[in-house]
């Protein structure tokens, strides 16, 4: 999942989400997650500088992201999105569950995109 998280902070840095991955910190990160830096310029007197990149998250910032990589998705890989609808077959879903579908056809084309 960490490689996962890697490639979708890529993704929404290429997409203009965000400015960059960090390697330094004014905080001490939780292990193993990956963060996008949101200011351009870090002010270690300001907070929100920087957010967990996790877009399969269920809160707002994860759909914020995921929402973001879709469009970035659409606008570069508009074959690999036609592609996943055959190849990501969820169980069957009720009429309210359409998120989580688009939730692992998203994932689906971002671990495309890694091999």
């Amino acid at each position: 999942m960490a490689n996962t998280l890697q490639k979708c902070a890529e993704i929404l840095v290429e997409h203009g989400y965000g400015y960059c991955i960090p390697t330094t910190f004014n905080f001490i990160p939780h292990e193993g997650a990956v963060y996008l830096q949101m200011v351009k310029q870090p002010d270690p007197f300001q907070a929100n500088q920087y957010v967990e990149v996790n877009p399969f998250a269920d809160n707002i910032e994860g759909i914020h992201q995921l929402h973001a990589i879709e469009n970035w998705l659409h606008r570069n890989h508009q074959g690999l999105l036609i592609m996943c609808k055959d190849a990501v077959q969820s169980a069957p879903l009720s009429k309210y569950d359409g998120y989580k579908k688009r939730k692992d056809r998203i994932e689906w084309c971002v671990e495309e995109l890694m091999k």
